[in-house]
């Protein structure tokens, strides 16, 4: 974390991007090289997430790659700083501490958990859109962000329940 790479000689324009992961693979003859994800491409445009325009099918891929602090800046200027965005943010938070504190994965049934969170997101989301008007476009980024808040909030207890009951499978 905290790498970039410069592109400067060679490139038409210059430009730094940092890279977001590295992976050690190999070639057919068993040769090593690094594969790093970057967080834009080296050559070409570069697109940005914009909260104000609307998601497209080509666009899915952008909204997905926003940061956390930019889905959330997303929900709160889709919902405004009013009691439809406090009674939103509200209900989630109580969802994910009831989650943290009281869920528990079971080997079979992980994806209930999913379902679960989805379900949950879902019913949030058609509560404050009774009371704001959005956009087909609009309503699916608020989706994704919120999605994507719930399950980033919920990663730590996802994953040790994951590990639990992957724990027989990997000492084998």
């Amino acid at each position: 974390k905290g790498k970039e790479i410069v592109c400067r000689q060679g490139f038409r324009y210059p430009r730094t991007v940092q890279i977001i992961a590295e992976e050690t693979c190999y070639n057919d003859d068993f040769e090593a090289y690094r594969l790093l994800l970057v967080s834009a491409p080296l050559v070409g445009r570069i697109r940005t997430a914009t909260i104000a325009r609307p998601i497209k099918a080509r666009d899915k891929l952008a909204v997905a790659r926003r940061s956390i602090s930019e889905h959330k800046r997303c929900i709160k200027a889709y919902l405004g700083d009013s009691k439809v965005l406090n009674t939103f943010q509200r209900e989630l938070q109580e969802f994910i501490d009831h989650f943290r504190g009281n869920y528990v994965l079971v080997k079979g049934f992980v994806d209930d958990a999913a379902q679960k969170c989805k379900k949950r997101c879902k019913s949030s989301i058609e509560s404050a859109l009774r009371a704001v008007k959005l956009g087909h476009g609009r309503q699916q980024e608020l989706i994704v962000a919120t999605e994507m808040l719930v399950v980033y909030s919920l990663r730590k207890k996802i994953f040790e329940g994951i590990c639990t009951l992957c724990k027989d499978e990997d000492n084998k």
